[in-house]
C-alpha cells in the first residue's frame, strides 16, 4: 500500500482475482482421479429403492436429482456447494465442491448426463478414487427403481483404513438418505425400503470398469475441447 493506494493495482497494474473466483478456478483445474490410482480391490456399492405410485416419470426423477442434488444428502454428512459460487446442480462438466466431516472439502466432476443416468468422477485430493452414478429404470410395470451406484477404491492406505471404519458408515447413511429423499419427493413410496449392497468386483470386471471410466472422461474432454480454427 503506497499513500493509501493499492500497490498491486496502482503500481504493478495487476488486477487481483477474487478469492471465490480463485478457489473455483483451482477446483475446475483439478484432474480426475483414475480408478487404477486407488489402492486395494475395487468395490461396487449400490443403494436403491423400488418406487410405486410416483407422480413423476423415471426421467423426471433424474431431473429432480440433477437440479436439487444439494438438498438431498443428510445435513452434517455431506454439504454440496461448500465453496461460495460453486455449482450445486449436476450438469456435464460441472465441478462440485463437497464438504465431508473430518475430511474438509473434496471435489467431483460430472461426466455424463442422460435421461436416465448421471455419472460423476472424483478429482485429485478426494479420499477415494471413484465413480458415482445415479440411475432410474423400470424393472416391472408400475415400478420405478432409483439407484445410487458407486465404484470406489481408497486413495491411499490411510484412507483405506478410514473408509473401512467410520467411512463406510457415513457413506451408507449418506446414500441411504439420498434415496429416501428421492422416494419422498417423487410422491410415491417404497414398501420394501432402501436396499444396500457392497461387494468386491472381480479383477476382470475391475479392468472393464477402469477402462469405461477413463473413456467417459476422455469423451467429455473431447466434446468440450474448442474446435480448431
Amino acid at each position: 500500500m503506497i499513500d493509501g493506494a493499492n500497490a498491486l493495482t496502482e503500481v504493478l497494474g495487476v488486477t487481483p482475482t477474487p478469492l471465490t473466483d480463485g478457489l473455483r478456478k483451482l477446483a475446475d483445474d483439478l484432474p480426475e482421479m483414475r480408478l487404477s490410482e486407488g489402492v486395494g480391490r475395487l468395490h461396487r456399492e449400490r443403494f436403491w429403492a423400488d418406487i410405486r405410485g410416483s407422480r413423476l416419470t423415471p426421467e423426471e426423477i433424474l431431473l429432480l436429482v440433477r437440479d436439487h442434488f444439494r438438498a438431498l444428502p443428510p445435513e452434517g454428512l455431506l454439504e454440496v456447494g461448500a465453496e461460495p459460487e460453486t455449482p450445486t446442480t449436476l450438469e456435464v462438466g460441472g465441478t462440485l465442491t463437497l464438504a465431508v466431516p473430518m475430511r474438509g472439502h473434496v471435489q467431483v466432476r460430472v461426466q455424463e448426463v442422460t435421461s436416465r443416468v448421471i455419472t460423476s468422477v472424483t478429482l485429485e485430493g478426494h479420499f477415494f478414487a471413484g465413480v458415482i452414478r445415479f440411475l432410474t429404470e423400470e424393472p416391472d410395470p408400475g415400478v420405478i427403481r432409483f439407484e445410487v451406484r458407486a465404484y470406489t477404491r481408497a486413495a491411499d492406505q490411510i484412507d483405506r483404513l478410514a473408509i473401512r471404519t467410520v467411512g463406510k458408515v457415513a457413506q451408507r447413511q449418506t446414500w441411504t438418505t439420498v434415496v429416501e429423499e428421492v422416494v419422498q419427493r417423487s410422491g410415491g413410496d417404497a414398501p420394501d425400503g432402501v436396499h444396500a449392497e457392497d461387494e468386491v468386483v472381480s479383477a476382470q470386471e475391475a479392468r472393464e470398469v477402469e477402462a469405461w471410466a477413463e473413456a467417459l472422461v476422455t469423451e467429455r474432454k473431447r466434446e468440450e475441447a474448442p474446435t480448431p480454427g
